[in-house]
């Protein structure tokens, strides 16, 4: 059953198979349980994790790929381990996230496999080429792994919510703040704790260890460290149940040791490290926003001029980021396409003065547009899109400048 629960987690979270192996390989040499001797327990659970995951392999077999889970491990990797790598963010769905695919159908890698296979090989050399950059991100990392900050995943539910004024318990929920500094008292100071069983308790251990290490590699957010947190929680609990009944039974002076570790986990977990909570990385939020304001949902309309403000103070809080200024770029050219036509058709009515109107609104928003797109390609030159984009800003703007001096000399002939 435990091995069939953890196939099924590996779905969703498929570093959680490195844990069920070393699960596996500690029961092999250590577990018994009546008749049944260590090995047998270990291919029960694997048959367990097996069975958790078979639906989605048969699903990836339909495609023609062996891919057990899912085909993401290069990308997490190069996520991790690449000149832009800041070990907490993901590559967000946008230019990155195409380029990873143009590279991967340069290389002749079309399946998702070998496009895996070809991104581990690179962050791998990378790693190999950046062994002082390597360290440093995973020092970043392992204080990432233990901070009660969260960092962000590409949608974060608790700002929209928020946003909309929907109460959240999660600040005040027990999560890595509170149970980080307890269990580290019950990992070190119950472990001659006459109470439990010592073997479980050093199962549950190497299972804790084994799925902190599966997250190393990548980076760090919720989504990754959220396993952590129900195995945490037992250790807080042994922790805080020493700290009680050794104040409950006098022996206040072999408490000193466990409650002076126990404030300085609080300030090593508590304090924000790296500025995690800092505006800019809401960013990422208003741009999500932007987008979604683009979209009519049920009896909603989409409200470009609140989408255009959302994108504007995304880039106003993060102007490095490339998707800010593309898809801003992007609207403010879908923005001026009507009023080329419009402008057109005003002429031909002999609506002068309404067509002048639109003509100057169409050139502020191609000229912007131009300007975004011209920053993204500074920001991330693979960005094929950008350089398209780039380019019909300029060719509109072209027209529009044609159709002005088409205009001059028509007044000029007309005086003469």
């Amino acid at each position: 059953l435990a091995g069939l629960l953890l196939g099924v987690a590996a779905l969703g979270r498929p570093n959680l198979l490195l844990p069920a192996v070393v699960l596996a390989g500690w029961l092999w040499r250590h577990g018994r349980q009546g008749w049944k001797p260590g090995p047998a327990m270990a291919w029960l659970l694997l048959a367990g994790v097996g069975a958790g995951i078979l639906p989605a392999t048969f699903h990836n077999l339909k495609y023609g790929e062996l891919v057990p889970v899912s085909a993401n491990l290069g990308q997490n990797l190069v996520a991790g381990h690449s000149d832009w790598a800041d070990g907490i963010s993901a590559i967000p769905v946008g230019a990155r996230w195409d380029d990873l695919q143009l590279q991967a159908r340069q290389e002749g890698n079309q399946g998702l496999g070998p496009a895996s296979r070809m991104f581990t090989r690179q962050a791998i050399r990378w790693m190999a080429d950046h062994p002082g950059r390597t360290l440093q991100l995973l020092g970043k990392k392992v204080l990432l792994i233990v901070n009660a900050r969260e960092g962000r995943n590409n949608i974060n539910p608790r700002w929209m919510a928020e946003e909309e004024g929907v109460l959240l318990m999660a600040r005040w929920w027990p999560g890595t703040w509170l149970m980080l500094p307890f269990a580290v008292v019950g990992l070190v100071w119950t472990r001659r704790s006459a109470a439990g069983d010592p073997a479980s308790r050093r199962m549950l251990m190497w299972f804790l260890l084994a799925a902190a290490l599966a997250v190393l590699p990548f980076f760090v957010n919720a989504r990754f460290r959220l396993p952590l947190l129900p195995v945490l929680a037992m250790f807080a609990g042994a922790g805080a149940l020493y700290l009680w009944e050794g104040w409950r039974g006098g022996r206040t002076r072999d408490l000193a040791l466990p409650l002076v570790a126990l404030g300085l986990m609080f300030i090593l977990v508590n304090v924000d490290w790296f500025g995690l909570g800092h505006d800019r990385w809401l960013a990422r939020d208003h741009f999500n926003q932007g987008t979604a304001w683009l979209r009519d949902y049920g009896d909603r309309e989409a409200d470009p001029a609140r989408a255009e403000k959302s994108f504007r103070r995304a880039i106003e809080l993060d102007g490095e980021d490339v998707d800010h200024h593309e898809q801003f770029g992007a609207f403010l050219l879908m923005e001026a396409q009507p009023l080329l036509g419009e402008r057109i058709a005003r002429e031909s009515r002999g609506d002068q003065q309404g067509a002048a109107r639109l003509f100057n609104r169409a050139m502020t928003l191609l000229g912007e547009a131009q300007i975004h797109h011209q920053r993204a390609t500074e920001l991330f030159p693979r960005s094929t899109r950008s350089w398209f984009n780039l380019g019909i800003a300029r060719l509109w703007l072209g027209d529009l400048q044609v159709a002005l001096a088409e205009a001059h000399l028509a007044v000029g002939d007309r005086e003469a």
